[in-house]
């Protein structure tokens, strides 16, 4: 592992309306047509850092000093133990928002690329006053970490309760659903993007590496998913999500979701990034 931060001039003057994340994640509480709103927020933002698969981008411990904004590729978060061990509680997409601690307290965790990534931060006294200065910057933060605490809050229930095959469909349902964007744009032959290695679904799951590649395999057996080439195929959407949420009424889900879908509603939290039909 290392440190990597690479700034490119050009990227680093790209203008926040021609983000590739500016509908996505924190900024989107922006709205268009509020000039000084988007002035303010060109001006806070730092050159944007690019770094590739495996740097380090923070490390537990270090001082709180940004906030973070991802706009391409996949990155980690991680805990690590006293005893070398280590969790990961978070794969974030682009459009996550990250690095947020209470004020003086140290990064709780670390964040790795696991992919080439282009990162935009913030530092967090600007964050801060953005929130003071633009109210509906404000209310789309709050709203985004109360989605944050629900999806973490679904990910522990999993955790503590699933066995193998739950844990490691819920993680992947979960992942799958963030890239396609919404769930009516999961359907039998879907192919999100999926950089993760038995490793990281390891230390996601709390499981060995072993046990990953042998529930993987069944879910293959079995026409659920397929794991291949840093790509997730979707082979059945009920049987996934069935694993994933047991008990949950699919077809009403479902049925709503494409409601939405139709009317135009699909959100932007990453849909152009997979490979599925409407």
């Amino acid at each position: 592992m290392a440190y990597g931060i690479r700034q490119s001039s050009a990227q680093a003057s790209t203008p926040c309306r021609f983000c590739a994340s500016r509908w996505r994640g924190a900024c989107k509480g922006v709205d268009a047509h509020d000039a000084l709103g988007l002035s303010a927020l060109e001006a806070a933002k730092s050159p944007l850092r690019i770094y590739e698969a495996g740097d380090v981008i923070y490390t537990q411990g270090d001082p709180n000093t940004h906030v973070f904004n991802l706009i391409s590729g996949w990155v980690e978060v991680h805990r690590d133990t006293a005893d070398g061990r280590r969790q990961i509680v978070q794969f974030l997409q682009p459009g996550a928002f990250f690095g947020l601690e209470p004020d003086d307290e140290e990064l709780g965790e670390s964040a790795m690329a696991i992919t080439n990534a282009v990162i935009c931060p913030i530092t967090t006294n600007k964050f801060h006053e953005l929130r003071r200065s633009i109210p509906s910057l404000d209310e789309h933060f709050i709203s985004l970490l109360q989605r944050d605490s629900r999806s973490l809050v679904k990910a522990l229930t999993g955790l503590g309760l699933g066995n193998a095959k739950e844990r490691i469909g819920g993680l992947l349902w979960r992942l799958a659903v963030t890239g396609a964007g919404q769930l009516a744009r999961l359907q039998e032959g879907c192919v999100v993007p999926m950089p993760l290695t038995q490793r990281h679904i390891a230390e996601a799951t709390g499981l060995t590496s072993i046990h990953v590649n042998r529930v993987l395999r069944q879910l293959r057996e079995n026409h659920v998913v397929e794991l291949r080439d840093a790509k997730l195929t979707i082979l059945n959407v009920k049987k996934l999500r069935a694993i994933a949420e047991p008990g949950v009424d699919l077809e009403a889900v479902m049925s709503s979701e494409r409601r939405e879908f139709r009317r135009g509603m699909l959100g932007d939290g990453g849909a152009a990034a997979a490979d599925c039909g409407a």
